[in-house]
């Protein structure tokens, strides 16, 4: 594989994120979100929702709260993202979430997930929290046991999560951080 270069991204970067996420959802919801719904999960949709989440988070920083965004870069090739922050009323049971971690079908098992879950987790460790949640739809096996191997601990349902209209059920994971 090409060198893998980690770093935070940048306004710039929300069209890159937004083709990230359509193109991930795509590949990982195949079989779990309704296809109509899918269709629906676009480039252009994806970057509208990562640029309202990017104004949020950086509305939450100003308040106090941190976050850390990540583009994994395979040489010039943007190939993952991650996210996590802590939220405005973090509940009692995790201080941060990890929201999004997503690489290209063609970059899996290449190592870019691991190294955003490590800049992911080094962020959080920074951050005096001692629990991290994430949902993740349930029967996304490939996640759940990326998760699993990550050390996050799967929790139970967690309600549903909106995926171009359609509502999905969702699992709650847990990482102790101290």
């Amino acid at each position: 594989m090409t060198e893998l270069h980690v770093r935070e991204w940048h306004d710039d970067d929300l069209p890159t994120i937004g083709r990230l996420h359509a193109v991930s959802r795509h590949h990982a919801y195949a079989d779990l979100v309704d296809p109509v719904a899918l269709a629906r999960v676009s480039p252009a949709s994806q970057e509208a929702v990562w640029r309202a989440r990017w104004a949020g988070l950086r509305d939450g920083a100003a308040q106090g709260r941190p976050y850390v965004s990540l583009l994994a870069e395979a040489g010039a090739l943007p190939v993952g993202f991650a996210v996590a922050f802590v939220p405005a009323t973090p509940d009692d049971r995790a201080g941060a979430e990890l929201n999004a971690l997503h690489v290209l079908p063609s970059h899996h098992g290449t190592g870019v997930a691991q190294a955003l879950m490590r800049g992911v987790v080094d962020a959080l460790g920074t951050w005096g929290v001692t629990r991290a949640h994430l949902l993740v739809l349930e029967g996304n096996a490939r996640a759940e046991a990326f998760y699993r191997r990550a050390g996050w601990v799967l929790r139970g349902p967690a309600g549903t999560h909106d995926v171009g209209g359609a509502e999905v059920p969702v699992l709650r994971y847990e990482l102790r951080l101290r």
